[in-house]
């Protein structure tokens, strides 16, 4: 190209994107934009993540975000730089090596690709998280996100819902993902509701409330324990952000909630007799009989750790224990997932960032920050009873537990002043 046509083409580049960033309209289409994939996004989490070909729907909303977000700050704000992702990165690349070592295969290389995704998708949905900066307006497209999945999940299994038929039948039909599954991502979304009703700013905020409910009723017919377990352990938790300066009261919710707990197990012969078969199970406590899921995932947590003690360091690489195993799946353990797939310095590796963010959480006295202790919390808790490691949701709550902590990373109004959140999104929800 001669010098002077490069020269000219150089300087229509800048001519329009000189244009762009004193558009105040592009840039609120731009934003805008960013929710409506962000909502997107999230809503096809739940729907059509273990669906083969609709899970590629994901892939273009993620897209969506990562464009508009970047586009959005490379115009008008500036690339935080944030030592965090540096956790994530040396994740990615202790499972390369395990994976070339010894794994060889191409769903092995697919998944570590994943792997190497949901960071870039991390750090996009960071940015966007910044963009909007309003914490209870980014919860609530979340929740508004997961009342639409909510609206699908009734119209699926309507017949399971009208009958009142909390069951066994339900779990073996299934449509969107594995019950446990679902019925985590129903306790992550109850737990959030509730903090944003208990928390409330305004008297219409008290309506989350009833998408609590909404989440915590449709969880119960996925007759999965551990939505219980998750549930009863988030709401300690909130209960406990919202009335630590009044313990009485705190103690009193506490009773009353346990009370509500047996009352309700022991309403629904289904779940009682799942609690019953797990406590015989683990405990030998009562006289009921062996849980063959239970002991099924006790023998595959310790299979998995055993063959990461033989390669304690990197371990086998992503999908490790699916491969080297013969079993042809994952541990149903994070823990021993982790020291499986990716070694003693993997599993180090990866819950130091639920200690960078917990610490954080517990250094402020903003109850929106203290609420990172809640959601991480869960998260631990569902180590016991699942593979984290790679899932689209844990790298969303990554992201929002990394966007409420940025005050204390000196990120503090990341946004241009004309376009605080609180003018832009309250007359909307």
């Amino acid at each position: 190209m001669p010098r002077k046509a490069k020269n000219r083409t150089m300087n229509k580049l800048r001519s329009i994107v000189l244009n762009l960033k004193n558009s105040e309209t592009f840039k609120k289409i731009l934003l805008w934009a960013i929710v409506v994939f962000l909502f997107l996004y999230v809503f096809s989490i739940p729907s059509f993540s273990a669906k083969k070909v609709l899970n590629y729907i994901s892939y273009v909303f993620v897209a969506g975000i990562i464009g508009c977000s970047f586009l959005y700050t490379f115009l008008y704000l500036k690339f935080p730089r944030n030592k965090f992702f540096v956790l994530p990165l040396i994740l990615v690349a202790i499972g390369f090596i395990g994976t070339s070592i010894y794994l060889h295969n191409f769903d092995s290389y697919r998944r570590w690709l994943t792997l190497l995704l949901m960071t870039l998708t991390m750090y996009a949905i960071y940015l966007s998280f910044l963009i909007i900066d309003d914490p209870r307006f980014i919860m609530k497209i979340i929740i508004f996100a997961f009342l639409a999945f909510s609206i699908y999940f009734a119209i699926v299994y309507r017949k399971y819902i009208l009958s009142f038929n909390i069951s066994a039948d339900l779990r073996f039909e299934i449509y969107f993902d594995n019950v446990n599954t679902l019925g985590f991502y129903f306790s992550i979304l109850f737990v959030m509701a509730f903090y944003i009703a208990l928390t409330f700013k305004k008297k219409r905020e008290l309506l989350y409330y009833l998408a609590a409910l909404v989440f915590f009723g449709l969880g119960l017919f996925t007759a999965s324990r551990s939505f219980i377990l998750v549930s009863i352990g988030g709401a300690i938790g909130v209960l406990f952000l919202r009335f630590k300066q009044k313990k009485l009261i705190f103690l009193i919710v506490m009773v009353a909630l346990i009370i509500l707990l047996v009352i309700l197990i022991n309403s629904v012969p289904f779940l009682k007799d799942q609690f019953d078969r797990m406590l015989f199970t683990v405990f030998g406590l009562g006289n009921s009989k062996v849980d063959g899921s239970t002991l099924q995932r006790t023998v595959w947590a310790n299979y998995a750790f055993t063959l990461g003690s033989e390669n304690i360091l990197f371990g086998y690489g992503v999908d490790g224990f699916a491969n080297i195993s013969g079993i042809g799946t994952y541990a149903h353990n994070n823990f021993a997932e982790m020291i499986c797939d990716f070694g003693i310095f993997g599993i180090i590796t990866y819950y130091l960032m639920f200690v960078v963010l917990g610490a954080k959480a517990f250094r402020s006295k903003d109850t929106n920050v203290n609420f990172v202790a809640v959601l991480l919390f869960i998260y631990f808790i569902r180590s016991f009873f699942g593979v984290l490691y790679y899932t689209k949701d844990s790298y969303l709550i990554f992201a929002l537990c990394l966007y409420l902590t940025k005050d204390i990373e000196g990120i503090i109004g990341y946004r241009e002043k004309n376009l605080k959140s609180n003018d832009c999104y309250d007359v909307y929800i």
